[in-house]
């Protein structure tokens, strides 16, 4: 209890701090009523929103904590981005941050689109399944792009509504921004819901780096939010740097072939792709032929120079009809193997911190900073129990294989895990 207390009590002075910090753009109130729920939905909107009021490792050992009491379960299983905008939290608090709220405009329209999941496959086995199952099928391969999903509300030359990603709960307003990154001589035959991922190219980010608090722009993603999210701190200059890729038009032509090129027409930029041939019947022809495919829209990802996790693979015609459970749709899948592995880093181990939780000991080590792929500097390791470091025998000073997970928590890398990513890798 005693842990507790002060872990939330070091949370609650934190936000306090940083709050006074924004003094020109929040209202600094009392928040001695503030709850670790509380602090801990707020931090991740002000994350999401491109300020965060807490250190990755102080909100990790708050999320643990969740986790293991089994508290705010709708939060603590699904990505920030989904999260519903705290209105509730913001005006208790006085943060006056918001900019044009959702509740101002018509969401009905957007509101009726349900946006599915994507599920991923990690190895040729479990590819060569789905393609199996609809065999004689044609099929679409395009890149998966790695950036903020968005949706927007077109009525032919207007844009309406742009919301990112919310799949249980209505996402962010950011029609402001979306509307300087809409194609000059836009067109749609009608009233549509498109679909797409905004991004600041890699090359770019330096740029954000340099002009602005270097903490916002750590990658792609985090700096596509940050000027989504607060627009007018911006300037024509820094919008140059931001793109949008649309991928996605339900009733926008038969096939997806057809959405593509209907996109296209219309001034937007789609992912890379490729109509697929009929695959080989064989599982060894088929891991082959594959193997190509992916190579070649490896080198078109790095043509082009975009934020990638992976291929998708689609059935191109439309109107087959497939099953939808849980959010997936059967009708594609993510390939998150290959070129698209979680890479594995090395780190020197600092420290070992083992917790003892209420019904298991939790363990983490520190390393020496580590900067990944993403531009992330990571410095805490989740290496949950205590037996995979006697296991292993790592120790300070003991070097440490881990992989980012999701792209937010690096965790542990040992045994089976370890050889599928490296033999991914290799191949």
């Amino acid at each position: 209890m005693i842990y507790y207390f002060l872990l939330f009590l070091g949370i609650y002075l934190r936000i306090l701090l940083i709050l006074k910090l924004f003094q020109k753009e929040v209202r600094v109130v009392d928040l001695s009523e503030m709850n670790y729920h509380e602090s801990y939905i707020l931090a991740r909107y002000m994350y999401c929103i491109g300020s965060p009021i807490l250190t990755d490792a102080t909100y990790d050992k708050l999320h643990d904590i969740l986790v293991e009491k089994g508290e705010l379960k709708e939060y603590t299983c699904r990505c920030y981005e989904d999260d519903p905008v705290p209105i509730g939290l913001l005006e208790k608090f006085g943060i006056l941050r918001l900019q044009k709220e959702t509740t101002k405009r018509d969401t009905s329209f957007l509101a009726e689109d349900l946006s599915t999941s994507i599920c991923k496959v990690e190895s040729m086995e479990e590819t060569y399944q789905f393609f199996k199952k609809f065999r004689g099928a044609s099929k679409i391969v395009s890149i998966k792009m790695d950036g903020v999903n968005i949706k927007s509300e077109i009525d032919k030359k207007e844009l309406k509504l742009s919301l990112t990603r919310g799949r249980k709960a209505q996402g962010f307003d950011v029609t402001d921004a979306m509307l300087k990154l809409m194609p000059k001589n836009m067109f749609l035959p009608g009233r549509f819901v498109v679909t797409g991922e905004a991004f600041v190219p890699q090359q770019h980010l330096l740029h954000f780096k340099e002009k602005y608090d270097s903490s916002k722009h750590k990658t792609t993603r985090t700096s596509a939010l940050s000027i989504l999210r607060r627009y007018q701190s911006y300037d024509d200059k820094d919008f140059e740097f931001l793109k949008f890729y649309a991928f996605y038009a339900d009733g926008l032509g038969q096939t997806v072939e057809e959405m593509y090129k209907h996109l296209e027409d219309a001034g937007f930029c789609v992912p890379p792709y490729m109509l697929l041939e009929a695959e080989p019947d064989s599982y060894d022809e088929f891991c082959i032929w594959l193997t190509e495919i992916m190579d070649r829209m490896y080198d078109l990802q790095l043509k082009v120079g975009l934020p990638a996790d992976g291929l998708v693979i689609q059935l191109n015609d439309n109107s087959i009809q497939t099953k939808i459970t849980n959010q997936y749709d059967e009708r594609q899948i993510a390939v998150k193997f290959s070129h698209w592995s979680s890479k594995i880093y090395d780190g020197v181990i600092t420290s070992i911190i083992i917790e003892q939780r209420r019904v298991f000991c939790c363990c983490k080590v520190t390393i020496e900073p580590v900067i990944t792929s993403d531009g992330c500097e990571a410095v805490v390791i989740n290496t949950f129990n205590p037996s995979f470091l006697l296991n292993n025998n790592l120790k300070v000073g003991s070097t440490i294989q881990f992989a980012r997970q999701s792209g937010t928590v690096n965790v542990f890398c040992n045994g089976t895990m370890l050889d599928i990513n490296r033999k991914s890798l290799e191949d």
